[in-house]
């Protein structure tokens, strides 16, 4: 962006240009902060479709296939609010994503007169190659800690996240795949038995 004319510009000593937030390296908010930004950059997906062969530059249509390789078949509204795009848009992308052989409509067996967006093959292998790529990404991200600090990490982010989940609304906890309290606490149970 350009600068402005000097007359639409305030006086920098007048202005407090520093965060609100002390950027303390422990705190919740600035570690959470770095975490969503990370994972919503367009870069970051960018390297990621190329990485996997993503065969189109549509980063909306690898959203989608994102998804539906972690949660399965969605509906189109669901899906639209996972992505953060309008419903009408969600109609427009899954002609994309049919144009491209990645994801079909089909019947919903809950509703008779609802549809699925589902992976076709071609997706399928997209989505695997997918999951493989941030699974190694995640691994190269706690390589050297211990077992016991992986483990409490991954219950104390479960937990933090079903936590989060619990307080939206059930639909928007669906859209946005929240873990359940419920499940989260059956698994906190089960690995204390072991």
């Amino acid at each position: 962006m350009p600068r402005p004319n000097a007359r639409e510009l305030v006086a920098g000593e007048d202005v407090d240009i520093s965060p609100v937030l002390e950027r303390h390296p422990m705190d919740l908010l600035v570690s959470f902060s770095a975490l969503i930004h990370y994972g919503d950059s367009v870069q970051l997906r960018r390297e990621v479709m190329t990485a996997i062969g993503f065969p189109s530059d549509d980063v909306q249509l690898f959203l989608v296939v994102n998804q539906l390789a972690l949660r399965g078949a969605m509906r189109p509204t669901t899906l639209a609010d996972a992505i953060q795009t309008g419903r009408s848009n969600m109609t427009k992308i899954a002609g994309r994503l049919a144009k491209e052989d990645l994801a079909v409509k089909i019947p919903d067996p809950a509703d008779d007169r609802g549809v699925l967006l589902a992976l076709t093959p071609k997706g399928r292998e997209l989505g695997r190659a997918l999951v493989d790529h941030d699974t190694a990404q995640m691994a190269k991200h706690v390589e050297g800690w211990s077992q016991d600090d992986l483990a409490m990490f991954r219950r104390l982010l479960a937990r933090f996240a079903a936590g989060i989940g619990g307080t939206l609304p059930a639909a928007t906890a669906e859209a946005f795949g929240f873990p359940r309290a419920s499940d989260v606490l059956a698994e906190f149970a089960a690995s204390e038995q072991h």
